[in-house]
């Protein structure tokens, strides 16, 4: 009896640990939010921002892994925003990237990505018949995920769900 207690106590402070040391994604977007970085940062963090023309400043394995990010989780709008009176293109771009660091350390990123798209709940579409989409209001599915700093983990923005922004 006394084993079978340590390996349950053992199993819950182990689970416990993993737990913690598994949302590093989610660290980052504390930190960020606690910072009040959506304004002016504090608390030793800082982002740097990076647009499309800059984004050949940013090391080519980070970049190319944020794009896998991005488009991964772009996935997911099938089953969101996409099961809604909505349709995309399926081709998912990064509009932006912050590189969030705390103390000048790099501690993660959130990415602003986006795909073209259509509000098609007042058109005259038909599904899987893409000259029909003329008549839709065009515009971008955009969204914002957090990546920690070993590029391994990521969660979207709590605060920046998937939302269709219309075209200008």
């Amino acid at each position: 009896m006394k084993t079978l207690i340590f390996i349950l106590l053992t199993a819950s402070s182990l689970f416990s640990q993993a737990a913690r040391n598994n949302n590093r994604a989610d660290d980052v977007a504390q930190i960020y939010y606690s910072a009040k970085c959506h304004q002016k940062c504090q608390n030793g963090v800082s982002v740097d921002q990076y647009q499309k023309k800059d984004f050949t400043r940013l090391p080519g394995q980070v970049f190319r892994t944020l794009e896998k990010v991005a488009y991964d989780q772009a996935q997911i709008w099938g089953d969101t925003i996409l099961e809604g009176d909505y349709a995309a293109d399926g081709k998912v771009q990064i509009d932006t990237v912050l590189v969030i660091k705390q103390n000048s350390r790099v501690i993660g990123y959130a990415v602003n990505y986006s795909e073209r798209a259509w509000f098609v709940g007042d058109c005259a579409y038909v599904h899987r018949v893409p000259s029909t989409l003329v008549s839709c209001e065009e515009g971008r599915i955009d969204e914002r995920s957090f990546v920690s700093e070993n590029l391994a983990e990521s969660t979207v923005d709590q605060n920046q769900f998937a939302d269709f922004t219309p075209k200008d």
